[in-house]
């Protein structure tokens, strides 16, 4: 039996040092996939104190992590554990991550945000093979300000019930502030000189705010809190008793398996085009919505023919429901971009207008 004991020790060790180097990812992964599964509305107060302590973790770790690379950490039993540190702090950091990916993605109307957070993933990933641990730990802080300034850039609106350019800065000088203030935590006033510390340390993090405010004005990061739920192109569209509205669109053809509206629509004069929408918002919070109606022109580019406002209010899980129509509208390429009034876009559909001799014979009716 000792012998038994010794030899599993040894294959645990060996399969410790082995897997050691992807404990970081694995931690990441986890919590990103963690919150995935668990986070449900962006003004739910569980679901924000969860990623502050997210936030808060991953920066008590990331001052762990520097004191030690500074020389500055005496206590053995911390320095012992710093590969623990570390997983905390990418635990963290991937909940944040996914928080950014949930809420954010689900107000992207483009896949400009899938392509921002793919970048940003590989950048930390990239950071694992960094050859230099203090240029690592650049990084590490730099990412954890990105999480800080994701996070106070919706949670700001939720809790003032608005939204806009000027809190979207507001939330990023806080994210500076925090940064900051961690680093004092560190450095002291050696944070504040030029050199060694200053310029490396907080020029990073500033010129990505600045980076990141000129891709909110735009459209590059979507207009969170608010989030396109639902959105599709109908024949008719009508309030009925129940608080529910009744949509029709042409019965789908025995292969068009997954089509749920007419965004091919065979159009014949008289006819009008619905474009339903529902947007969901914090409770509380009150935006007006447009649908800008667009059509193709031949030399490829788009022309707004109209901008058809209606409010919403927030709190409705489903999201505020609404619609725009047009009628006599020429066959070709067509498109509706739902926008906030500053301009960003929440949403956007396709519609290919086909001329007909006659109206569909089959129609579905369904309730949203």
């Amino acid at each position: 039996m000792p012998f038994l004991s010794s030899n599993f020790k040894l294959q645990t060790s060996n399969f410790t040092l082995r897997y050691k180097r992807f404990a970081p990812v694995v931690s990441f992964v986890v919590g990103f996939v963690y919150d995935t599964l668990t986070l449900t509305r962006i003004d739910r107060l569980s679901d924000n104190l969860q990623m502050l302590a997210y936030l808060l973790l991953s920066g008590g770790a990331l001052v762990t992590l520097a004191l030690a690379e500074h020389g500055r950490l005496r206590h053995d039993l911390i320095l012992k554990r710093l590969d623990w540190v570390q997983i905390v702090f990418n635990f963290c950091l991937g909940g944040l991550l996914s928080a950014y990916a949930i809420y954010y993605f689900r107000s992207a109307a483009f896949s400009k945000s899938y392509i921002f957070v793919g970048v940003l993933a590989a950048v930390w990933l990239s950071n694992e093979f960094l050859p230099h641990r203090f240029s690592r730990l650049r990084v590490l802080s730099l990412m954890h300000f990105f999480c800080s300034c994701a996070y106070f850039t919706f949670f700001l609106p939720v809790v003032t019930h608005r939204l806009g350019l000027v809190l979207f800065i507001a939330g990023g000088v806080l994210s500076l502030l925090f940064t900051v203030g961690l680093w004092t935590l560190v450095l002291g006033r050696e944070l504040f000189r030029p050199y060694p510390y200053g310029r490396d340390i907080l020029l990073p993090p500033t010129f990505l705010f600045l980076v990141l405010v000129v891709l909110y004005i735009f459209n590059w990061i979507p207009p969170v809190p608010l989030s396109t739920r639902d959105i599709g192109i109908y024949r008719s569209v009508k309030r009925v008793p129940g608080a529910r509205y009744e949509v029709t669109y042409r019965r789908p053809e025995w292969f068009e398996i997954t089509r749920r509206d007419d965004r091919v629509f065979a159009y014949t004069p008289g006819d009008a085009i619905y474009c339903f929408a529902a947007i969901f918002a914090p409770t509380d919070m009150r935006q007006k919505i447009f649908h800008a109606w667009q059509q193709r022109l031949p030399d490829g580019t788009w022309k707004t023919t109209d901008r058809i406002p209606y409010p919403i209010v927030g709190g409705r899980e489903e999201g505020w429901r609404g619609y725009t129509m047009k009628r006599q509208i020429s066959p070709g390429s067509w498109r509706i971009d739902v926008i906030t009034e500053n301009g960003q876009i929440l949403g956007r559909i396709g519609v290919s207008v086909v001329a007909a001799t006659g109206r569909p014979e089959s129609i579905v009716t369904e309730y949203k």
